[in-house]
């Protein structure tokens, strides 16, 4: 064997101490909760930017649904105002419709009056 005789040797046929007993267990444990640890970061850090993500998104989804919500509205006002207006215009034409009947009807009966007064009076003159 080459180098220092007082410093001691590996050898690559002897098997690796197994850690036994308490301070084994407690090594293994911390390497475990190390891993733990760390893997619950990552993981964390990846699911914190996933849902920043997915709320960034909703987010958008939400405001443009308020938009389109509004846009709906505006012209749900739109079309009652002129489903009022053409209410309204309705019963105005139908007012006037019943006035020109009735003047209609007051002008027939003032005429067939006219026209027998003048019945009577051309009658009066042959005579």
């Amino acid at each position: 064997m080459y180098g220092d005789p007082y410093l001691p040797q590996y050898d690559s046929n002897k098997k690796k101490r197994k850690r036994r007993g308490i301070c084994g267990k407690l090594c293994n444990l911390t390497a475990i909760l190390f891993l733990t640890t760390v893997c619950g970061f990552i993981g964390g850090a990846y699911f914190r930017n996933a849902m920043q993500k997915a709320l960034v998104e909703v987010q958008s989804l939400n405001s443009s649904l308020v938009s389109e919500i509004r846009a709906q509205n505006k012209a749900t006002m739109e079309y009652n105002k002129l489903s009022r207006d053409t209410k309204e215009q309705v019963r105005s034409l139908e007012t006037k419709s019943a006035e020109q009947a009735k003047l209609f009807t007051e002008i027939k009966s003032r005429e067939t009056q006219l026209s027998e007064e003048l019945k009577t009076a051309h009658d009066q003159y042959n005579l």
